[in-house]
């Protein structure tokens, strides 16, 4: 990757910011972690390094209120749950294990307020490399185990 030229193309993290809370959300926009401002700051962290900049984009994103709050201008569900899991990413990135963890907590939570079954349990999966070796660990496998039973009871 020529990373001075993916630095010159990339929008800076604020003005991703400013996209993703002027944008207007349909049914056919990119959602989930194909959201724009999710795809750059990814691509801040895994191929410029930069997990600083990619953390600042994410938290912006999730500074964004989630839908259904009744506070006007919102973001959906996904795009919040994919924001917290590469927040997690960032957070990993800079040995921050605890944080990591903390951020995927968040996408477990919100997924399960909108029944996002699947992404409950990847959010948790996505804790195992975290908590391996810990006290903590059991109780993340315990977790994920009764997530993933329920998605099974409602197929």
């Amino acid at each position: 990757v020529d990373t001075k030229a993916l630095r010159a193309w990339l929008p800076r993290p604020d003005e991703l910011i400013y996209i993703a809370e002027h944008e207007f959300h349909s049914c056919t926009y990119a959602s989930g972690a194909a959201h724009p401002a999710l795809l750059c700051a990814a691509l801040y962290g895994t191929r410029l390094g930069a997990w600083d900049d990619a953390e600042a984009i994410v938290n912006g994103v999730l500074a964004i209120p989630p839908m259904g709050d009744g506070k006007g201008f919102c973001m959906e569900p996904l795009v919040r749950i994919e924001a917290w899991r590469l927040l997690a990413r960032c957070r990993g990135a800079c040995g921050k294990a605890d944080g990591a963890c903390e951020a995927l907590e968040h996408a477990a939570r919100e997924s399960r307020a909108v029944g996002y079954v699947w992404m409950e349990a990847e959010s948790r999966r996505d804790m195992l490399p975290w908590v391996e070796g810990t006290a903590e660990e059991a109780s993340a496998r315990m977790r994920i185990a009764a997530v993933e039973s329920s998605f099974l009871k409602n197929t």
